[in-house]
């Protein structure tokens, strides 16, 4: 086999592993549009927390009554994008995300906070004004 074809052998071989690995992993990005609702399964909060009360000290929100809703209203591919508000809240704020690559991992913002998940369990720390490091488990409805 000449050198030439040798390498094109090659190089066709390791294409279409790059290809076929894409499309397994885009296969397995879940998909999550609709509304999702949760409540906290840990966590504190402190501070001037704009969609809830203003905590003097920290305060825990294990067992809280208070809800996030989440709707995924777009998702293309990986990436997402939607809304997050608390139950009885007025305020609303957009957010975006993308879903990692392990199909599990998720990354997502909104304006004032950087929020992981793993599916659901949804994680999010904020500081300034207002200090957040809280954990809730989100169901789809």
């Amino acid at each position: 086999m000449s050198h030439s074809l040798l390498k094109s052998t090659a190089l066709a071989s390791m294409l279409a592993l790059v290809s076929i690995g894409t499309a397994i992993a885009e296969s397995q990005i879940p998909q999550l549009t609709g509304v999702w609702k949760g409540r906290f399964t840990g966590g504190f909060l402190a501070g001037d927390i704009s969609h809830s009360q203003d905590f003097v000290k920290p305060q825990s929100v294990a067992g809280r009554e208070k809800q996030w809703i989440v709707t995924i209203d777009k998702q293309d591919g990986s990436g997402l994008m939607g809304t997050r508000t608390a139950k009885g809240s007025e305020k609303t704020e957009v957010l975006l995300g993308v879903i990692k690559q392990d199909g599990k991992s998720i990354l997502l913002s909104d304006s004032d906070t950087l929020i992981t998940a793993t599916t659901m369990e949804v994680c999010a720390q904020e500081t300034g004004n207002a200090i957040i490091a809280t954990c809730e488990l989100l169901e789809k409805q």
